[in-house]
């Protein structure tokens, strides 16, 4: 059944691409025959006055061209005219609806947890690494997981910016070098605390 089914929406899709191909020309070709008929389109009806495209409605079924021409054969440019239009918004109907089957089933439903985790993927992705480790959000450059700044800081220091350079940059307070290695020096001396005191605290655990 799945390899049937896959069969025929590349099939649908096939003509699909083809009809996407050729429908406008075909409908200029059709336009310029309905408006020189009945003189330049063999087999027209001498009788008849010339049908613009405009005058056949794309949801007028096949058999309504003969009545829009008062009860006289249909002309054969005409009646393709009204061939095409019919096919087509059956065809649109039937593929939309196909899809919107398909789409049911196939596509998770997305409740509220799931909506916000998709939401907060996508959010932590827009900001830099460096500064969502300090709670601070500053978009990333392009191709990259920080932003401009905090790269450019990292090269120049061969380490992260810590917090407090971070949250003096964000108030517009100029740091010099001094000041920067002093605040360097204090994240380190701060993250080895921390190392130390996680330690003691499994040792007291075990």
């Amino acid at each position: 059944m799945t390899t049937r089914h896959r069969q025929r929406a590349d099939e649908i899709l096939r003509y699909a691409r083809k009809l996407d191909t050729y429908v406008i020309d075909a409908v200029n070709a059709i336009d310029d025959n309905l408006s020189g008929w009945p003189t330049s389109t063999p087999g027209a009806n001498p009788g008849t006055a010339p049908v613009t495209i405009g005058e056949l409605d794309p949801e007028t079924p096949v058999m309504g061209v003969v009545n829009r021409l008062e009860g006289l054969p249909a002309d054969p440019v005409a009646d393709d005219m009204a061939k095409l239009n019919d096919h087509m918004r059956k065809a649109e109907h039937h593929v939309r609806v196909a899809a919107i089957i398909a789409m049911k089933y196939a596509v998770p439903r997305l409740d509220r947890t799931t909506i916000a985790k998709r939401l907060a993927a996508s959010d932590a992705s827009s900001w830099c690494t460096n500064h969502l480790r300090h709670g601070m959000q500053e978009p990333r450059r392009e191709g990259g997981t920080e932003c401009q700044w905090c790269a450019d800081f990292k090269v120049q220091w061969k380490t992260d910016a810590p917090a407090k350079v971070l949250d003096f940059r964000s108030r517009g307070v100029r740091l010099d070098a001094v000041k920067i290695r002093r605040m360097i020096g204090e994240a380190r001396q701060e993250a080895q605390a921390a190392k130390r005191a996680a330690r003691d605290e499994r040792a007291a655990a075990s």
